[in-house]
């Protein structure tokens, strides 16, 4: 008789979308040095418009967003106005342990905070900046 087990990582997003008619500079703070390597590669996305995550991920014009490393640990993406942006893909939320705190608009909002804040079904989420 053989047993096989195998360890699942499921693919987790986290959204933010942008209701207000200004972009929003989002600060996202982590808790440890980032290795900006595997930010080189990766690239922030959005959409024009309010869209839900599984359109989002089935887009064929998601556009680009440039972000800044402020410091070792923390990352500065500006969500054009009226947009959906995807901050964060990680395997089975581990988003929630990596961030620390994000900041917009004058707002500090730890992870625990946010995390109770975001809404979405099964694995991608989203946090409303409304």
């Amino acid at each position: 008789m053989f047993i096989f087990l195998s360890g699942c990582s499921v693919r987790t997003d986290l959204f933010v979308q942008n209701y207000t008619n200004e972009d929003i500079m989002f600060k996202i703070v982590y808790n440890q040095a980032i290795d900006f390597l595997r930010y080189k590669d990766y690239t922030f996305r959005f959409e024009n418009g309010i869209v839900d995550p599984k359109s989002f991920l089935k887009s064929k014009s998601l556009k680009v967003i440039e972000f800044q490393k402020s410091n070792d640990s923390t990352l500065l993406v500006k969500i054009p106005k009226n947009s959906t942006a995807r901050i964060e893909a990680t395997s089975n939320m581990l988003y929630v342990r990596n961030i620390s705190v994000v900041e917009f608009a004058d707002k500090k909002i730890s992870m625990k905070n946010l995390y109770e804040s975001l809404v979405g079904k099964n694995t991608d989420k989203i946090y409303k900046i409304e």
